[in-house]
This record gives C-alpha cells, sequence and structure tokens, in this order.
C-alpha cells in the first residue's frame, strides 16, 4: 500500500469536492488515473487501485494532489480482495463519500473469446461494478450520503457489429445503474451513469499515434474529458442529481 500527502489549499468551487473522500476502481490509467488527478487538484483525498504494481506506483508518482492520495494493487471482481480495499479505504480516510466503478475490461464477440476469457470479462465489467456498490453503500447508508459515478458507454444504446460481450456488460451496467439509483435514494445517495463514445485510452485498438490523429479529426475523446464530466457531476448542487451523462466525439457519428 502507498500513500502521499501534501499541503492544502483554499478553493472557490462552489460545492467544491475539497477534503471528500473518493475511491476510484481501474485508478492507474486512462479515466480512472485523468479522473484521481482532476479530483485531487480540488483537495479531495483520493484512493486508487487495479491489478498490476508497476502501474499503481507509477500513477501514485504522476499524480499532483493538494489532498491525500493512497493506493494499493487488487481487483475489484473478486470479494475479498474489493473487502480488503474497503476496510484500508476506512482506516486511512474514513467514511467513503464518493465511489467511482470504473474497472473495466474491452472485449469483441463472444465468436473469438473463449470462455474463461470472457468469464472474467463479465465478472469484472459487471460483478466488480455490484461488488464495490454493495461495499460502499453499506457504509453511505448509515452516513445518509453518498454518490456513485458508474462508467458505461455508448456500446449499450447502439449495440455495434462485432461487440456483442462488452454491448453485454455497458447494457448491464446501464439497467444495474438505473435501478440501484432509485433503491438507494431514500438514504440520500445519489448514483449516476457516465456513457461515453470513443476514448483514447489503452482500452482500444489503435496506437498512440493513431489515437492523437483520431483525437485532432475530433473523433476521439480524451480522458481528461471524460474526468471533467466526472467532476461536474459532483459539483451541482445538492438538490440537483445528475442521472444520466451522455458524451460523445464531435465527429463520432452514432
Amino acid at each position: 500500500m502507498t500513500i502521499r500527502v501534501t499541503s492544502s489549499r483554499s478553493y472557490l468551487m462552489f460545492n467544491t469536492i475539497y477534503n471528500k473522500n473518493v475511491l476510484i476502481t481501474g485508478g492507474t490509467s486512462g479515466v480512472g488515473k485523468a479522473t484521481a488527478n482532476l479530483l485531487l487538484k480540488q483537495g479531495a483525498n483520493v484512493y486508487i487501485f487495479g491489478r498490476n504494481k508497476t502501474k499503481l506506483e507509477s500513477a501514485i508518482a504522476d499524480l499532483e494532489t493538494d489532498g491525500k492520495i493512497a493506493g494499493t494493487t487488487g481487483d475489484a471482481s473478486d470479494y475479498h480482495d474489493a473487502e480488503r480495499i474497503f476496510f484500508e479505504f476506512d482506516k486511512i480516510f474514513g467514511p467513503i463519500d464518493i465511489l467511482i466503478n470504473n474497472a473495466s475490461l474491452p472485449a469483441r464477440s463472444i465468436e473469438d473469446c473463449p470462455y474463461c476469457d470472457m468469464d472474467y470479462v463479465l465478472k469484472t465489467n459487471i460483478l466488480g461494478y455490484m461488488i464495490c456498490s454493495q461495499l460502499a453503500l453499506l457504509r453511505m447508508k448509515k452516513n445518509k450520503s453518498g454518490h456513485i459515478i458508474n462508467i458505461g458507454s455508448l456500446s449499450a444504446k447502439y449495440e455495434e457489429e462485432d461487440a456483442d460481450l462488452y454491448v453485454a456488460t455497458k447494457s448491464a451496467i446501464r439497467g444495474f445503474t438505473n435501478s440501484l439509483r432509485k433503491k438507494v435514494n431514500r438514504y440520500n445517495v445519489k448514483v449516476t451513469l457516465l456513457e461515453s463514445g470513443n476514448i483514447s485510452t489503452n482500452m482500444v485498438t489503435e496506437t498512440l499515434a493513431e489515437r492523437e490523429k483520431q483525437e485532432k479529426k475530433l473523433m476521439m475523446l480524451k480522458a481528461s474529458d471524460i474526468a471533467e464530466m466526472i467532476l461536474f457531476s459532483l459539483t451541482l448542487p445538492e438538490r440537483c442529481h445528475l442521472m444520466t451523462i451522455q458524451i460523445r466525439p464531435h465527429h463520432q457519428i452514432l
């Protein structure tokens, strides 16, 4: 486990997330890392985890923080692993304010995927979200507050060809989020679904050079764009509950 702390400063943002305690699954790269970086700059305390120790150590060293950053390796789809991580979070930060379910695997069609890989994709992309949401809600219900953000995909809406396995997982996250939101509203817990089009991360097959070209053509989003949407949803007035965010690259026709 790694922890790094720097001094904080004052923030003028309305309804700021300064000093809020945030847990991000899949926080060592891509959207998770970009979100951690942005929230840390706002003075949040952020805990990240992922499966790769080298990526974790690199991410924590890279992140610019005015709050506290901590993290460990772990698998969100393994209940005992996730439970351990939440207990560590409790000890370091105290009550959880925000959970961002982001850990996800790319996948194409069941025709091209052996059963063992298919099983792991389903566990990571669906069960991992459910496990972490359950563990977060155990804590949020006691505090009568909290916010869960589930990172989905516009694949759930457009159901592109040759991606049936991935589409199935993101469709499941859409349904799970919309139903859970109704259940936990009574506890003053918000649940937001964020669905995006193509993002320039390691989840896609294009090379870095190809991704940069796609960004310039407005055919791919940056991970930082998604982070901005997450921050926006978290800093709305308390009376506002942003249920679903859908964002695509300007020139990606869906």
